[in-house]
């Protein structure tokens, strides 16, 4: 699942390169926002299911200590440039 929502999150940046600040803002809204949040869902279950020293393990502490700059106040979803 992880990497099916990163593949589409990928496919939506595609589609928002060629658009204005405003209709990528709505993109990102309307197509983004619920594949970040399934991500989150499936971040938090599968933390608690792995051994925190494992290499998935790691690799899924180390997106969840990330998560707070992919996220924070929304801002793959709210900023109309990133680069």
């Amino acid at each position: 699942m992880p990497l099916n929502q990163i593949r589409k999150l990928y496919g939506v940046e595609k589609q928002a390169k060629a658009l204005e600040p405003e209709a990528r803002h709505a993109l990102r809204e309307q197509k983004s926002r619920p594949l970040i949040d399934q991500l989150r869902t499936w971040l938090d279950k599968s933390l608690m299911q792995v051994l925190p020293k494992s290499a998935l393990g790691k690799a899924l502490h180390y997106l969840d200590n990330q998560w707070p700059r992919l996220t924070r106040g929304r801002p793959y979803c709210i900023r109309h440039r990133i680069e």
